[in-house]
């Protein structure tokens, strides 16, 4: 399959265009609250682009201590777990 795109980058390339699209999200967000003094809404892709990345480092044998990097790495799935608490508490008082 030499010069054709192998599945595993195909994973790869996805699993990275989706933390970079957090990332942008998340810059954005900041650049409207701190900036432009607004409160806009964000939106963020947590786990699936870890999920791919770690496919694709798994199928090309990268160490296993690589595989926690694309989960601390991403934006958003971190945004999420530092907001699941919050969100469960809020839940509950409803």
């Amino acid at each position: 399959m030499h010069g054709l795109l192998r599945f595993d980058h195909i994973l790869f390339v996805i699993g990275l265009i989706l933390p970079v699209l957090n990332l942008l999200s998340f810059l954005a967000m900041l650049h409207s609250w701190y900036v432009l003094k607004k409160h806009n809404s964000f939106a963020f892709i947590p786990f699936i682009g870890p999920i791919l990345l770690d496919i694709s480092l798994k199928l090309n044998g990268a160490p296993t201590w690589t595989l926690v990097l694309p989960w601390i790495l991403d934006i958003g799935t971190m945004y999420l777990l530092i907001c699941i608490p919050h969100l469960i508490r809020s839940f509950r008082e409803k």
